[in-house]
């Protein structure tokens, strides 16, 4: 009996200094100076996710949040010895409408926050792809290459991606069958002629540009892809520029 109420007595000791040296790390934490500079700051890096927005049959897509892990933040900068803004860790906070979750809805742009555009392809007959992988190639951007709105190829310069319908007029059997599929329907308008024109003036953050590469459009091609380069537009591949995580 003894020995019993030894051992009990060992554990309880060992547990109460378990628990006093788990409080006084965490009041040592909470009083350094790198934590407390965490807590002042964090409110300025720290999003909230924006909803993904339905209009009719459309959707927009939102924008994750981002929250800061307080602990793997100051695990990172105590090392570093030191408070640095580029030591956050942050978590992803996905937003409550969400088009990770939506397929019945047509997409025709992206986030307007994102300073970033998506260019597709749209090949007739008479256009030679040689033609354009050396133009794309000499851009090195990546863009989506469609004929009868399906991508056709995948190669160093063009990354392709099944995971979307595209089409040019509504269709509410082909939404429901790729919605089935969990796939997203990018309603696209083709842009004919007059290429440079029209992107001047539709031109926004967030645009998914689709070109009928025709006989005049080739001619401008190369000329538009450099204004909306200057223009300070970045050109994504579609996915990245549908993706509503957060990389700011």
């Amino acid at each position: 009996m003894k020995k019993i109420f030894s051992y009990i007595g060992i554990t309880t000791l060992a547990l109460m200094s378990f628990m006093i040296t788990f409080k006084t790390t965490a009041v040592i934490k909470e009083t350094d100076e790198i934590m407390i500079k965490i807590n002042e700051e964090k409110q300025k890096y720290e999003k909230e996710p924006i909803d993904a927005k339905i209009e009719e049959n459309k959707i927009i897509p939102g924008q994750y949040g981002k929250k800061i892990n307080i602990e793997k933040t100051y695990d990172q900068m105590k090392k570093l010895g030191k408070y640095n803004p580029k030591y956050y860790v942050y978590e992803q906070i996905k937003p409550k409408l969400s088009i990770e979750d939506t397929y019945d809805k047509y997409i025709e742009s992206a986030n307007p926050k994102k300073n970033e555009i998506s260019i597709i392809l749209n090949l007739t007959e008479n256009i030679e792809l040689k033609e354009i992988e050396k133009l794309i190639k000499n851009q090195n951007i990546e863009v989506i290459i469609l004929k009868d709105n399906k991508p056709i190829i995948e190669n160093n310069y063009f990354t392709q991606d099944n995971n979307y319908c595209y089409i040019e007029e509504e269709n509410e059997s082909k939404l429901k069958e790729c919605a089935k599929q969990n796939k997203h329907t990018i309603k696209k308008h083709d842009i004919k002629n007059n290429l440079l024109k029209n992107i001047k003036q539709t031109i926004s953050n967030g645009k998914i540009i689709s070109i009928e590469i025709n006989n005049m459009t080739i001619k401008e091609l190369e000329l538009t892809i450099n204004y909306i380069k200057n223009k300070g537009y970045k050109i994504v591949k579609i996915q990245e520029l549908l993706s509503e995580k957060n990389t700011n």
